[in-house]
């Protein structure tokens, strides 16, 4: 049960709500909104889902031999058309933000680095919608194109890019959270511990020990015999 917190401040990103519940006051520092977790959480779950549904329809290519184009309910489509929604609103909101807040506020040398992207990601979701509505047309062939084409001008330089934070944050969350776990534990249990693996460690060196002597016996016997 000591887990559920620490999985509902990291599926919630509740990090993001100001420290206290406020939210954030990025774009104005007079008034605090939940806007930029609540934009957060759509490309997270976006993300996730693109990722599920991408797995899913390789599964069921290269193993179930089901070629596309798959139903509507297919598990591609229904974890991919929510996907493309999400992933729409989460950039659409984080740009219109960041154009309304002082660029003093953030880094302004890589500024428009940083805008770059998210338009590039809510590509890579708009081509993705367009192209499965466009299924039965002469417009898919372009479509899906631009698609891949986005989602591989997305990933290249991914690294570089500002949502490697991601990586970052869920060890800081970790760590926190390992802190708080040690900071919590009963004042006993640290020397119970220890003295457990002490009693671990003397047992390992006896095995040694033992393993050690009966390797030199042998090599006595063997050298003996020569």
């Amino acid at each position: 049960m000591q887990r559920l917190p620490f999985l509902r401040r990291l599926l919630f990103l509740l990090p993001l709500d100001g420290g206290q519940g406020q939210g954030c006051n990025f774009e104005r520092e007079d008034q605090y909104s939940d806007h930029r977790r609540i934009f957060h959480q759509a490309v997270l779950y976006g993300f996730l889902m693109c990722f599920a549904s991408t797995s899913a329809a390789t599964l069921m290519l290269y193993i179930l031999r089901l070629e596309a184009l798959y139903s509507f309910f297919s598990m591609p489509k229904l974890l991919g058309v929510p996907c493309g929604i999400l992933l729409l609103i989460g950039c659409a909101g984080p740009a219109n933000l960041k154009t309304h807040a002082d660029p003093t506020l953030g880094a302004v040398r890589v500024w428009g680095g940083e805008m770059a992207i998210v338009p590039l990601l809510g590509l890579v979701g708009l081509s993705g919608l367009a192209s499965y509505a466009a299924i039965g047309t002469a417009l898919v062939a372009p479509l899906l194109a631009v698609h891949l084409g986005s989602v591989l001008t997305f990933f290249l330089p991914l690294p570089y890019t500002k949502f490697v934070h991601g990586h970052f944050r869920f060890a800081a969350l970790t760590a926190e959270e390992g802190r708080k776990l040690v900071a919590s534990a009963p004042s006993g249990s640290g020397k119970r511990r220890c003295g457990r693996d002490r009693r671990v460690g003397d047992k390992a060196r006896a095995r040694r020990a033992v393993f050690l002597g009966n390797h030199q016996v042998l090599a006595c016997h063997v050298s003996s015999r020569r």
